[in-house]
């Protein structure tokens, strides 16, 4: 059923700009830190005396250097491109429906406090559907941030998503357009 071509997103600079400029808050400060290290490790690496203990503590500051900026590239990129596609869905998305195959509540519980003595408990909501779009079935899953919302669905049913038309295995459910489908079946 599930349709694994790898998508390719529509190339739109300004959607991308937008999406890019919405992840500086994250890339200035790891950067500025990979920065601050490759710095220390220069002053370390010249201005210190020749011994072994110097060019081991430049080699760690390199290194943190080298994985903070791995680590800031990844992320940037993965959560630009997510934002970047809610932002073609917003705009170029087509509207369809999909069948809820799946409903699922992922719990995580976290030690927390100074013993580690209390736990917390997170849920996190987890929708499956499927969807037929110009011929071809494809499935897609997606995280619910209301617990009222995701009780209220059920099996079965079908939600209001966009699709991509460029990538019809991008899709998200439009969360408004559900709730306000769901208030018209109870009444």
């Amino acid at each position: 059923m599930k349709n694994s071509k790898k998508h390719k997103l529509p190339f739109h600079f300004k959607l991308l700009l937008e999406s890019f400029k919405e992840n500086l808050d994250f890339v200035i400060p790891l950067m500025g830190l990979a920065a601050m290290s490759l710095a220390f490790c220069a002053l370390v690496y010249f201005g210190g005396k020749p011994e072994w203990n110097t060019y081991i503590l430049a080699s760690i500051l390199c290194l943190l250097a080298v994985a903070l900026t791995f680590l800031t590239v990844y992320t940037t990129y993965s959560s630009s491109l997510y934002t970047y596609e809610k932002k073609l869905l917003s705009k170029l998305g087509r509207p369809a429906f999909a069948k809820v195959i799946v409903k699922d509540i992922h719990t995580t519980d976290y030690k927390i406090g100074k013993d580690q003595d209390k736990v917390e408990t997170t849920e996190d909501f987890y929708i499956e559907y499927t969807y037929n779009y110009q011929g071809q079935n494809f499935e897609s899953a997606e995280y619910i941030n209301s617990k009222k919302l995701y009780n209220q669905i059920q099996v079965d049913d079908e939600v209001p998503i966009l699709v991509l038309h460029e990538s019809p295995n991008v899709s998200r459910m439009q969360n408004v357009k559900l709730r306000n489908q769901l208030k018209q079946n109870k009444s």
